[in-house]
């Protein structure tokens, strides 16, 4: 896990990376039915999927459920693309605390659900 300090930029990718499309993925059904549709058919909507980036979040807050249909239907469409899904997490509750880039990979195996914070209040953070 690669530890970022706080910059205003994005963490994950940079700026030489030649990206051109950032979809910021919540797992929610409304932006996981955009990133399958995405996925499906990008010339459609004008992507090239070689440059482009997924950003999820971990907050350690997501049902098991959703993590297993994820693991089970999207990451296979994001492998089959080769799209890359930066996975990251915070820190710390401070902005200054940074982020956490727990994956980058064009080939993702798992969702990870944990980063090196997560809040006290989480009701799931047993999980």
């Amino acid at each position: 896990m690669t530890r970022i300090p706080y910059t205003p930029s994005l963490p994950g990718p940079s700026t030489t990376d030649g990206l051109d499309t950032a979809i910021n993925w919540g797992l929610g059904a409304g932006s996981t039915a955009y990133l399958a549709r995405m996925l499906t058919a990008p010339a459609t909507h004008g992507i090239d999927l070689d440059r482009t980036a997924v950003l999820y979040m971990a907050t350690g807050s997501e049902w098991p459920e959703t993590r297993f249909l994820i693991e089970e239907f999207m990451l296979p469409l994001l492998r089959e693309h080769g799209v890359r899904l930066v996975q990251l997490a915070r820190n710390g509750h401070r902005k200054e605390d940074g982020f956490t880039v727990l994956d980058d990979s064009r080939s993702p195996k798992r969702l990870l659900a944990r980063g090196p914070w997560m809040p006290r209040h989480n009701p799931t953070s047993h999980l």
